[in-house]
């Protein structure tokens, strides 16, 4: 006799009673998917954006969605809490298989020094079932079920953007001392008319947050340059030798 459990994020498969607890669930897919992961809103611009939703799966699906803000987001100590400043409506629906529906989301409020950070979650109530062979000639069903959610960065009425870096010798540390987040671009950093390329990591730096970037091999001892997203504008960072 088998019977499926799942606590949140653990999903336990009973025989009799014995219990397997599947905690790597990487193999597994959702059955909604959202048509954006990051939204921005920007002040000065209508405080209403909207989100579809789509359930990939074979079967009716109640999706209900949360909303929190991100507290020191990207740092050690990053906190996240509920927040009725950013709204979704609807707040729960009914998906058929393949359909799709629209979520609105309205900003009451546009902060004035800091800029706001939340997370929307999306989580349907029919799990996705998967199946394992943990040994040859035995099978189990393991059902997950998967969150899908979306990033919302509000820009505040005064921003005030400042990234500052410092390149020692194999490491330039990253501090951003602003209001509202710098995007580092994942980009190729070439030479000799794109010859020779070097592959640039990206990285969201949130305000108050400090991160530090490893210089790639074959950067070490060389000048080179990065471009970089801030409150909607790009900019090259030049990193000289130090």
């Amino acid at each position: 006799m088998k019977k499926i459990i799942i606590f949140g994020r653990y999903i336990c498969v009973v025989f009799l009673a014995i219990v397997f607890c599947v905690i790597n669930v990487a193999d597994a897919q959702a059955n909604i998917s959202l048509d954006k992961v990051i939204l921005n809103f920007v002040p000065g611009e209508k405080p209403v954006q909207n989100i579809m939703i789509t359930n990939q799966g074979e079967k009716t699906v109640k999706v209900s969605g949360s909303v929190v803000q991100i507290q020191n987001s990207g740092q050690e100590n990053e906190k996240e809490f509920p927040s009725k400043n950013l709204i979704l409506a609807p707040k729960a629906f009914e998906l058929a298989p393949g359909a799709q529906r629209q979520v609105r989301l309205v900003l009451r409020n546009f902060p004035d020094q800091q800029e706001g950070i939340y997370r929307v979650r999306f989580k349907p109530d029919t799990p996705q079932i998967t199946t394992q062979e943990p040994k040859p000639g035995m099978s189990v069903k393991i059902g997950v079920v998967m969150t899908m959610g979306a990033l919302v960065m509000v820009t505040p009425t005064v921003p005030s953007p400042k990234l500052t870096f410092e390149r020692k010798k194999d490491v330039i540390t990253f501090k951003n001392e602003g209001n509202v987040t710098a995007q580092l671009q994942r980009e190729e950093f070439c030479t000799d008319g794109r010859k020779n390329c070097t592959s640039l990591d990206g990285k969201r730096i949130y305000p108050g947050m400090t991160w530090d970037h490893a210089i790639p091999e074959s950067l070490l001892g060389k000048a080179f340059s990065q471009t970089v997203l801030i409150n909607g504008q790009y900019s090259t960072l030049s990193f000289p030798v130090p």
